[in-house]
C-alpha cells in the first residue's frame, strides 16, 4: 500500500473519463476520416487534435477528482485490476491486428487481380489499425471499470 492518495474511487472515475473521452473522440475521427478520404496528413493532424483534447479533458479532471475526493490509500487489488484490463486489452489489440494483416493481404490479390488502385484503399490500413487501437483501449477501460464493479 502507498499513501498516494488516489484509491479505488479515484481510478474509478478517472477511467469513466478515459472511456467516455476515447469514446467519442476517435471514433468520430476515424468514421469521419474514412468517409472524406483523408490522407494520411490529414488523419495525422486531426488525431493529433483529438489526443491533444482529451489530454485537456484529463488533465482538468484529474485536477478536479484530486481536490474533491477523499483521499485513499491504493491496494494491491487496484494494481491486479490493471495489470488485468492491460492483459486483456492486449490481447483484443493482437487479434484485431492480426485480422487487419490478413484483410491487407486479401486485399492486395484483390487489387492485384483486378489491376485497380486508389487512395481510399491504400489508407485502409492505416484505418483499420486506427479501429483496432481505438477497440482496444476501449476493451481496457471497460475491462477495469467492470472488475472495480464485480471484484
Amino acid at each position: 500500500m502507498n499513501d498516494s492518495g488516489t484509491g479505488a474511487e479515484f481510478r474509478i472515475r478517472s477511467n469513466w473519463c478515459a472511456l467516455i473521452t476515447t469514446a467519442l473522440i476517435y471514433p468520430i475521427v476515424l468514421i469521419v476520416g474514412a468517409t472524406q478520404s483523408w490522407n494520411v496528413f490529414a488523419l495525422s493532424a486531426m488525431v493529433g487534435v483529438g489526443v491533444f483534447v482529451q489530454v485537456v479533458i484529463m488533465i482538468l479532471v484529474h485536477i478536479y477528482l484530486a481536490l474533491n475526493m477523499p483521499k485513499e490509500p491504493d491496494d494491491e487489488r487496484d494494481l491486479m485490476l490493471a495489470r488485468r484490463a492491460s492483459s486483456l486489452s492486449g490481447t483484443v489489440l493482437l487479434v484485431l491486428a492480426w485480422c487487419v494483416l490478413i484483410m491487407m493481404v486479401a486485399r492486395a490479390m484483390v487489387l492485384t487481380a483486378s489491376q485497380e488502385s486508389t487512395a481510399q484503399v491504400d489508407m485502409f490500413p492505416i484505418y483499420a489499425l486506427f479501429g483496432a487501437l481505438i477497440l482496444s483501449e476501449l476493451t481496457r477501460y471497460v475491462i477495469t471499470l467492470k472488475s472495480y464493479r464485480i471484484g
